[in-house]
């Protein structure tokens, strides 16, 4: 287990208590704000969340797309899970 997983561990641990923190609506509020602004960004509709398990819908260009919305989806505190189903376009080869 890397350091930044053991601390994501132990954040989302110190956090279990507040309910409130890590309902669905608000963890997929606080992931669309993460990847605000980037070019790779999904929109609203893209990220879905069921009992902090969240799914990530859209078309990407790049595997480094990929990552980084995954990153960003995983480094949110409540996030139990992250299932990608995030597919390049029709016709295109992944890199």
């Amino acid at each position: 287990m890397s350091r930044s997983n053991l601390m994501r561990a132990l954040a989302s641990v110190a956090l279990a208590g507040d309910s409130s923190i890590h309902d669905d609506a608000s963890l997929r509020d606080a992931i669309v704000l993460e990847m605000r602004g980037k070019r790779w960004a999904l929109p609203k509709q893209g990220v879905l969340v069921k009992d902090g398990v969240v799914h990530l819908w859209g078309v990407i260009e790049s595997k480094e797309e990929r990552r980084a919305i995954r990153v960003a989806a995983e480094g949110v505190p409540g996030v139990r899970c992250v299932e990608s189903h995030l597919e390049f376009p029709r016709g295109s080869r992944a890199l």
